[in-house]
């Protein structure tokens, strides 16, 4: 993911004018939309598989934490 995003950069730098402005707007959408795409087929292929471990994980902290006072009222 490290490789895709310094890609994107780098390719956001080049359409880029020296004061940091935008000046090819399709090619910075098309270099953010390779980014989004990849980002979405590393999520698939490592993190899906560990979604019902993680959201059990995230389930159980949060029900050792105490109740809010606003709602023991």
């Amino acid at each position: 993911m490290a490789v895709v995003d310094r890609q994107t950069e780098v390719t956001l730098d080049a359409v880029r004018d020296r004061y940091g402005r935008t000046v090819h707007r399709h090619a910075a959408a098309a270099a953010r939309a390779r980014r989004d795409t990849a980002a979405l087929e590393t999520y698939a292929a490592y993190l899906a598989q560990h979604a019902d471990q993680l959201l059990d994980a995230a389930r159980t902290a949060l029900d050792k934490l105490p109740f809010a006072r606003h709602t023991n009222a």
